[in-house]
């Protein structure tokens, strides 16, 4: 490591360390993710942390190591939210949400492996984990709609397919809403056409006190 370098991630350091210091009055994404504790994100230790935001800041790529000698991707950020690609086949995405003059931070891990599916982790601002309303992925039923060119036995035939089925969750970048969806991905292409009809969103927006389903 270079001297500039060395000397921006010390100055990047002292900033977030002083943003922690202010508590819920401000928390700017930046810094509960570089002060994040190793075992919310074992595959990044806190130099790549530092090194991803010091990256994506200057509107560079944000591509680090991780500690399976492979590579992260920071791609996309805003004050209070942040996305990775962990792997190849994994995402990673933080979301924090004021909870009357505190935070919870929440995080979305997600996996593809034929199907995508998504586990949720909540924690409290001091990093003990938490359980909150509204955060378990909704049953099958809240997402299947009807769809008149979709006969009933197709339909059936369709729900079994289904069997066991696989969630994927996904922060709104701008908006404190969660967004549900079933994975296809691992059907047919000409199911994943059918069942796509009879598949809705569900989105559930946090409004302050737990999550709400908004449409």
């Amino acid at each position: 490591m270079t001297k500039f370098a060395g000397m921006k991630k010390m100055l990047l350091s002292v900033v977030l360390l002083s943003a922690s210091w202010s508590g819920a009055v401000c928390q700017p994404v930046d810094s509960v993710f570089a002060r994040m504790p190793l075992e919310v994100l074992p595959l990044l230790e806190r130099n790549p942390r530092l090194d991803m935001l010091d990256l994506y800041n200057y509107k560079i790529q944000a591509k680090v190591e991780n500690v399976f000698g492979g590579s992260s991707v920071l791609l996309a950020k805003t004050d209070d939210y942040l996305r990775l690609r962990l792997t190849e086949v994994s995402h990673w995405e933080l979301k924090c949400l004021p909870l009357g003059g505190d935070w919870i931070y929440a995080c979305v891990h997600s996996l593809r492996s034929g199907a995508t599916e998504s586990r949720i982790a909540l924690y409290a601002s001091d990093w003990k984990t938490v359980e909150g309303a509204g955060f378990g992925c909704p049953p099958l039923q809240d997402f299947w709609q009807p769809a008149d060119s979709i006969s009933e036995e197709r339909r059936a035939e369709l729900l079994a397919k289904l069997q066991p089925v696989h969630v994927e969750a996904r922060w709104s970048p701008d908006a404190p809403e969660l967004n549900f969806s079933v994975s296809v991905s691992h059907l047919s292409p000409e199911d994943r056409e059918d069942a796509a009809r009879c598949l809705r969103q569900v989105v559930r927006r946090w409004n302050g006190a737990e999550m709400t389903e908004s449409r």
